[in-house]
């Protein structure tokens, strides 16, 4: 073999001392794609099957009694699914129905959830937790109680393959796999490679992106193209000859799919409804700069209200610090160290978390011209400020006489929340408590914990909990009753989330609490924490370099703490802070900040007490079963990254004059358009956070 010896050139004919044996040849040819038909190439499915419908018929296809019908232009069109039709979106009767009875349009490539339910069924994966099941393979319940369907189901994935290929002569060539995989797994049939062009296993834990760096690392710009699902983003991507289709369809988003002619054609059908609530990342995301002209309607108002009322920074939004598994907290102090040791910074200072409203104060010393900004831009005039403006000149004036200071920009909060937080209070979070205490004190009158337990008593005697894992729906319905079928079917799932109404009580209790502590009416005051800019007589101006500690002390009385993440006891010592100011003081929570912010990680992370998240996840959010699930599903990886971009571009709108702000301003245009943009894109990240 060394010897390369396979052809002999000088009689132009191959070494006959070779052969090439082919085991598997057959499984190989049915994974090529013939010529002659078009293939349209759809996304992870996940049970949405308006969505697929709503895809199909816009390619020209019609449906009539949920059959698929092509004129004369789509008579040869295939349709490739790229695997995971299965799953999420509580359709799985009709998603199988619809695919076997039009399974002659469809060519299936093998996901990892058919290829987990599949083998599930048949009893060859074992000892699977209930709650996975529930969570990420729910056919699984509809299917074992269904013989006929399981049947067609299991029809179905018998017909998929690991991958399909297509050889183009006239045009690209191209693999489909379900799932993105290095390329050295493309295209094979062993059992590795069938499992990578299958799975690829996320870590919810770490930067999806970098997960998936490969990708780029690997793209080449010529063909064949690699199109693949599996994973769910915000937008499909393409990175040169690699192309992703998982636009979350189930998260209602939208199903995704493409055709490959002289170039590859993508086409999206919007999602109706969410099944799920995941908030999908957006993936190698090409950095662009933003013009005025990519903003909508209310952002250009904004543009030119800020140019023309001379705003010189807009606040950015904060993230959370990160969940720790280990220890069962959604808000970790710990993980919040941790991010900015884990990325260099050892020196850091904690701070109080105020409660209030986020917005600055432009300090004149004149104080008729002193004004505030809140945080989406606009200057402050639902309330009279006059008396926090004397305070602050009181403390802050004699600083500004002596060193010929005409204006300094605060950055602080507004406190209490109710200053400027009323109408949003009354609105959400009042009524919330009220119905609570209504329906809670309707529950202990009328008994419903006793009438609960009596059903429960008579499900688990009466032996439906086994049926329902042996018989069809129909003849579940027969010998029980439809009536107590229905009361039946949701039992086990009630029973196993049920929590005692003391316990409920306790948590409204808490809520209740934390709108005391924090949504009442009180005398308005301003806590600074930064002083962005300094404007002086001569309209010299200063950004200002001092050291968090040392800013936040020239500031405010308030206790903060500096920490050497190097340190043993720096995590310790974090902790007692902490719990000072929640527990001592009922404060929200902690804000972490480099000492010296050099652009590699956010500017402040919030570390918010686990009473008051009761009024951002809900009374109940501490319950075992939706704790469990917020745990899983927070991700703040771009919430970070927002965090970042957002104060990178407040600064770029600090480095304009203050005096030179007006509306044909070119820099000024352009960095408050880029923050504006970005400020958009929060709609999309979870609010909660």
């Amino acid at each position: 073999m060394r010897a390369k010896d396979f052809y002999r050139p000088e009689e132009s004919k191959a070494n006959p001392d070779y052969r090439v044996v082919i085991e598997d040849l057959e499984a190989y040819r049915e994974t090529v794609l013939p010529h002659g038909p078009q293939y349209i190439i759809v996304g992870d499915v996940h049970e949405c099957v308006e969505e697929l419908k709503g895809l199909l018929l816009s390619y020209g296809f019609r449906i009539e009694a949920g059959k698929l019908l092509a004129g004369e232009k789509l008579r040869s069109t295939k349709v490739i699914l790229a695997g995971d039709w299965i799953d999420k979106g509580k359709q799985t009767r009709e998603i199988i129905e619809f695919l076997y009875e039009n399974q002659e349009r469809f060519l299936f490539v093998l996901g990892n959830h058919e290829n987990f339910v599949y083998k599930y069924l048949r009893g060859e994966i074992q000892g699977v937790d209930r709650e996975l099941l529930q969570t990420y393979f729910d056919s699984t319940e509809t299917l074992a109680n269904d013989d006929k369907l399981l049947v067609m189901f299991n029809e179905l994935v018998e017909k998929a393959k690991p991958f399909y290929r297509y050889v183009g002569t006239d045009g690209p060539s191209y693999y489909v796999t379900h799932a993105p995989c290095m390329k050295k797994y493309i295209g094979k049939l062993d059992a590795q490679s069938a499992r990578h062009q299958r799975n690829f296993r996320i870590d919810r834990e770490a930067p999806l992106e970098e997960q998936l760096s490969f990708l780029k690392d690997e793209a080449v710009g010529n063909h064949p193209y690699h199109i693949f699902g599996h994973v769910a983003a915000k937008q499909a991507f393409r990175i040169r000859n690699k192309i992703h289709l998982d636009t979350g369809a189930v998260h209602g988003n939208g199903l995704t799919s493409v055709t490959v002619s002289f170039k590859p054609f993508m086409k999206s059908h919007k999602s109706r409804m969410s099944v799920l609530t995941e908030e999908l990342p957006v993936l190698f995301q090409e950095k662009r700069k933003v013009s005025v002209q990519d903003l909508g309607e209310d952002d250009i108002r904004r543009l030119h209200y800020c140019s023309r009322h001379k705003i010189n920074f807009i606040s950015g939004t904060m993230s959370p610090a990160d969940k720790d598994m280990e220890a069962n907290e959604l808000e970790s102090l710990k993980r919040g160290l941790d991010y900015f040791k884990e990325n260099g910074v050892l020196k850091v200072a904690l701070q109080p978390k105020y409660m209030g409203s986020r917005c600055n104060i432009y300090l004149h010393l004149d104080v008729e011209q002193c004004f505030a900004v809140s945080r989406n831009g606009y200057k402050v005039k639902q309330v009279d400020l006059t008396e926090v403006y004397h305070r602050l000149l009181a403390k802050f004036g004699p600083y500004m006489q002596e060193r010929g200071i005409r204006m300094i920009i605060l950055d602080g909060e507004l406190m209490p929340w109710n200053a400027l937080g009323e109408g949003l209070i009354q609105r959400q979070f009042k009524p919330i408590e009220k119905a609570l205490e209504g329906e809670l004190s309707f529950l202990q009158d009328h008994g419903f914990e006793t009438a609960l337990q009596s059903l429960t008593e008579q499900y688990q005697a009466s032996g439906f909990e086994q049926d329902q894992y042996r018989m069809p729906k129909k003849d579940l319905s027969d010998k029980y009753g439809a009536s107590v079928y229905q009361n039946y079917k949701h039992i086990h799932e009630i029973v196993e989330r049920s929590v005692s109404l003391a316990q409920h009580i306790e948590a409204y209790e808490t809520y209740k609490r934390q709108l005391e502590l924090y949504a009442e009416a009180g005398e308005m005051e301003y806590r600074p924490f930064a002083i962005l800019k300094i404007v002086f007589e001569n309209g010299g101006e200063e950004l200002p370099q001092w050291s968090t500690s040392e800013m936040y002390g020239f500031l405010s009385d308030d206790e903060s703490v500096s920490l050497d993440l190097s340190e043993p006891e720096s995590y310790a010592e974090a902790g007692r802070f902490f719990a000072k100011l929640t527990t001592e003081k009922h404060m929200e929570g902690v804000v972490i900040k480099p000492e010296a912010w050099d652009g590699r990680t956010v500017p402040y992370m919030k570390v918010r007490n686990p009473d008051y998240l009761s009024i951002i996840y809900g009374y109940d959010y501490r319950f075992p079963h939706k704790y469990r699930k917020l745990l899983k599903q927070k991700s703040i990886s771009r919430k970070l990254r927002t965090s970042q971009n957002e104060y990178r571009l407040g600064l770029r709108m600090l480095g304009v004059k203050y005096d030179e702000i007006e509306p044909m301003h070119a820099a000024y245009q352009e960095a408050a358009a880029n923050l504006l943009f970005e400020v958009a894109q929060e709609q999309e990240i979870d609010p909660r956070l």
